[in-house]
């Protein structure tokens, strides 16, 4: 994926992850079991909510232009609202849809599966396109330069 040592600190970081898991696992089924958590919907939430963060982690590291950037990005995260990444009007229209995405995946996990884009209901059909339309014309980046093969 050329030569960017974001690259291989993505994979190291990975890497690390996964070693971590796999060190911990014994211990951590051991704890669960211990105190009945398995089937503890709190529990599972927070567990998916740190992945979830791990993962974007390594997603913005992956997508860095350099290892500065990196740490620029969450520098500039922790100064609050003010920055283009905490934006008022990109929480207001962005959370409602990040609900969304989870209630559905919650209920693909424990029920019967819902499809919004395949649903039966044509209504269903077209409100989610809809929906996704506005995602990809609100969040997405449109110039087609950015992608990521374009600069090998």
């Amino acid at each position: 994926h050329g030569a960017n040592w974001t690259f291989v600190l993505f994979g190291a970081y990975h890497g690390i992850l996964l070693i971590l898991v796999l060190a911990i696992e014994k211990r951590r089924k051991k704890f669960e079991k211990k105190h009945k958590l398995k089937s503890n919907e709190v529990y599972k939430l927070i567990r998916r909510i740190l992945t979830f963060m791990l993962c974007a982690v390594g997603a913005v590291l992956w997508r860095s232009a350099s290892v500065g950037d990196f740490f620029g990005t969450f520098a500039r995260l922790g100064k609050g609202l003010g920055t283009p990444f905490m934006d008022l009007t990109v929480l207001g229209l962005g959370i409602p849809f990040i609900l969304v995405m989870f209630v559905k995946e919650y209920l693909d996990e424990y029920s019967d599966t819902i499809c919004f884009l395949y649903s039966k209901k044509l209504l269903v059909r077209l409100i989610s396109i809809i929906l996704l339309a506005c995602l990809i014309l609100l969040f997405g980046n449109l110039d087609g330069g950015s992608f990521i093969y374009f600069q090998f």
